[in-house]
């Protein structure tokens, strides 16, 4: 794909970013895949991106006063080491088995967003408004400590270092899940940890030699126009359209990275 296709790629799932809190590699590594790059050289590819659009994102949610310092530092303060940890943990498997828990871990997201319905949580915490501070408590009113955030953290840098995700596919759920956020403070909150959590993934891959820095800057530099852009669209949208969306759009990305591991690749 030429650099200008890159770009495009880049502004697109920086668009997505903004809006559902992830960094886009959940859509990036299955593109990458698809064009015959193994998962670790995907992975730490589409960190490049990951890190922009968490950067980006996370510059606008600050100027719009929704950006808790505090929590991203919770989150990222595990997710950190965690990320290493992950990195060196993409190098013992097989590529096509990183796909199939790729794919599982798509679906245990949708499971985890269904779980919070269950839970109980009316549909109008849901609502794209400021989370209470100062403290760490949800819309519930209930009181949330560091290391509740943290071990979400730990989870998902984890999951950010083996397959070059930002991490928002685990953090987003899990907050609206079990710590009672809105979706918009979930969001931000993700965003804001991904920058460090995405850079301590990125570090570990460029270590090992895995990162296409070409493309990934292409996709990086789209991504910077993206995910701004996400953030401003966020508030005007209905939740339960973006949370029907974030639903389907993993399940479809869950099938496919189903079937590339299936047939052993593409390309």
């Amino acid at each position: 794909m030429s650099w200008l296709g890159l770009f495009f790629v880049g502004t697109f799932t920086g668009l997505l970013a903004g809006i559902f809190g992830l960094g886009g590699g959940f859509l990036l590594i299955p593109l990458l895949s698809f064009w015959g790059i193994p998962v670790a050289e995907a992975a730490g590819t589409s960190l490049i991106a990951v890190w922009f659009s968490a950067i980006a994102g996370s510059a606008l949610n600050w100027f719009k006063d929704t950006f808790d310092i505090g929590k991203s530092f919770q989150i990222a303060l595990l997710g950190i080491p965690a990320a290493q940890l992950g990195v060196v943990v993409s190098d013992l498997f097989p590529d096509r088995l990183l796909k199939l828990i790729f794919a599982v871990l798509l679906l245990a997201m949708i499971y985890f967003m269904n779980l919070q319905q269950q839970l109980g949580t009316p549909a109008q915490d849901l609502q794209l408004e400021p989370t209470p501070a100062p403290l760490p408590a949800g819309v519930s009113g209930q009181k949330f400590y560091w290391w509740q955030y943290a071990s979400i953290g730990a989870v998902s840098g984890f999951m950010s270092g083996v397959f070059g995700i930002g991490g928002g596919l685990i953090m987003v759920p899990l907050q609206l899940g079990f710590l009672a956020e809105t979706l918009e403070s979930a969001v931000a909150n993700s965003l804001g940890a991904m920058v460090a959590i995405a850079a301590s993934g990125l570090f570990g891959h460029a270590w090992r030699g895995e990162v296409l820095w070409i493309p990934g800057l292409c996709l990086g530099a789209g991504s910077l126009f993206g995910a701004p852009l996400g953030s401003y669209i966020l508030p005007l949208l209905n939740s339960n359209f973006v949370t029907t969306a974030f639903r389907l759009l993993l399940l479809v990305l869950s099938l496919y990275m189903v079937r590339v591991s299936w047939v052993g690749g593409l390309g």
